[in-house]
């Protein structure tokens, strides 16, 4: 599901640390854009005027949102908060950004697991 952010007008790249608390673990880039997704559960549970954070970047405030007739939510509009305190909000929403798609090819495999415990004695075998 498609955020818009109204007040962030172009895509930027910016150096972050890989891990807040690492330094060491060195530096990645992360593009912030306009336009960026959020997972359809997250999208439900957000409503207007709500200041919510977006992981690794700040807080914005949820200006506007789109449902269809389930009540799902199918677009939300927002404007940054940057200023804003992290701590104090309800939501912490992890994102990715809308602007670089990447083609996947998703394969999908039946239970790797199928006997829920080894009797005493038995051996593990694979077989393919």
């Amino acid at each position: 599901m498609c955020l818009t952010l109204l007040d962030l007008k172009q895509e930027t790249v910016r150096d972050k640390e890989r891990h807040p608390k690492n330094p060491e673990v060195g530096k990645k880039k992360v593009h912030f854009s306009p336009k960026i997704w959020l997972d359809q559960s997250d999208a439900n549970s957000v409503s207007e005027n709500e200041e919510v954070t977006l992981m690794g970047w700040g807080n914005c405030i949820i200006k506007s949102l789109t449902k269809d007739g389930q009540g799902n939510v199918t677009g939300i509009t927002a404007n940054l908060h940057l200023e804003g305190n992290v701590k104090k909000t309800k939501l912490k929403l992890t994102w990715i950004s809308g602007t670089k798609a990447v083609k996947l090819n998703l394969i999908e495999l039946d239970h790797l697991i199928t006997k829920p415990k080894l009797a005493d004695g038995e051996d593990y075998q694979v077989s393919f």
